[in-house]
């Protein structure tokens, strides 16, 4: 069976409704979902590469004016 790479999720708006969404409890699930599908990382390490992520393309978004995808989040190795 081949490695998994890499797992892409967008639910926000698409998969469910966000009502009462809570930002710091979507990270601790998504945190916990791909540590169920085996990707060992730890939350304090899972939390910066996240925010830092989220705040690079947060800069792109808003200061250019132009809509990021998820697809850019995935590191390339």
């Amino acid at each position: 069976m081949p490695k998994i790479k890499a797992v892409i999720t967008d639910y926000i708006g698409t998969l469910a409704y966000a009502r009462h969404y809570n930002m710091k409890e979507s990270r601790a699930k998504l945190h916990k979902i791909l540590t169920r599908a085996g990707f060992e990382t730890r939350l304090d390490k899972f939390l910066a590469a996240y925010n830092k992520a989220l705040e690079k393309y947060r800069f792109i978004r808003y200061s250019k004016l132009r809509e990021v995808t998820n697809a850019v989040w995935v590191p390339r190795h």
